[in-house]
């Protein structure tokens, strides 16, 4: 049985087209990502498999019940944390866990063992008095989570959990995470960080409401490999110009030190750049750069 499968779905809103024909199965214990621009309809989706949008068309299966008129189980299978999550700022780090729990019907003395092992996992013992809009940006993102942990889902949705927050809590984050899919349970998570999305079993990259493509994090990788290169110069506006005339060249981005472009195949294409960069008085040559999930839209067509 998959965690979830999703079959032709389609939403609209006024004139636009927010998701069209999204199909994809998530297996249980999987870590899935979904990526892609801004406007690619990744909250849209995840809204629907969290139970608060309908979709205009399409199906959705969670756990083996209807996830779209949902039957109560649902709710307790089930952990969202969108992208502007209702924390209490007046109430204190364990006032606000508190109140999770009585939301989900936990009594007190299930309550206070899951807020003490909650606190533990998220390192706010110490700042289970604080109250939570005075807390760290990170520190409010951990709180966030473990209130959405506080019932045990055998699902968690992510809707771009991390952003916004520092290096150190991102990892933190990441820990807890962890934590969670090491007992079975299932995670799937929308991201714009290539390193966060490089943590998945599949990545879907999203465009313009539709999977563009869905691999493993490998494979989509593997079609990058000697696609994208960097050239270091101050002469950003002759070096893009020169690389925007070479055929099998793409998504040409002038940036501080220089110009990133994308070659769209490995025929002759850098041998190309190289001429047009020495045509342009450029003598750098371009050197292999890291990639980015954009760049596996831009060579699947996407964009």
């Amino acid at each position: 049985m998959t965690a979830v499968s999703v079959s032709g779905l389609g939403k609209t809103y006024g004139a636009t087209r927010a998701l069209d024909g999204v199909s994809l199965d998530v297996a249980p214990g999987e870590l899935f990502c979904i990526s892609g621009p801004d406007a690619a309809g990744k909250s849209t989706l995840l809204r629907i498999l969290a139970g608060t949008l309908k979709p205009d068309s399409g199906s959705v299966t969670i756990l083996g019940s209807d996830g779209i008129n949902r039957p109560p189980i649902l709710r307790y299978s089930i952990g969202y944390m969108p992208q502007r999550f209702a924390i209490y700022a007046d109430l204190t780090a364990e006032e606000n866990l508190e109140f999770y729990c009585a939301f989900y019907g936990l009594d007190r003395e299930a309550t206070r063992g899951r807020v003490e092992s909650l606190l533990r996992l998220t390192h706010l013992e110490k700042f289970r008095k604080f109250q939570a809009g005075n807390l760290s940006g990170g520190m409010k993102q951990k709180l966030v989570l473990a209130c959405a942990l506080v019932h045990e889902p055998k699902l968690m949705i992510l809707d771009e959990p991390t952003t916004g927050i520092d290096p150190l809590s991102r990892r933190e984050f990441w820990g807890i995470l962890t934590d969670y899919l090491s007992r079975g349970k299932t995670i799937i998570y929308s991201t714009v960080y290539l390193e966060e999305a490089l943590r998945s079993n599949r990545i879907a990259l999203m465009d313009s409401g539709t999977i563009k493509v869905c691999d493993t994090p490998e494979k989509l990788l593997a079609r990058l490999r000697g696609r994208r290169f960097f050239v270091a110069t101050d002469a950003h506006g002759q070096a893009a110009a020169a690389l925007r005339a070479c055929p099998r060249i793409t998504s040409v981005q002038p940036l501080g030190a220089g110009v990133a472009f994308l070659i769209t195949d490995e025929h002759g294409a850098l041998e190309c750049a190289v001429e047009a960069l020495a045509a342009a008085g450029i003598s750098a040559r371009p050197e292999s750069a890291q990639p980015t999930l954009e760049d596996v839209l831009i060579l699947a067509g996407a964009r």
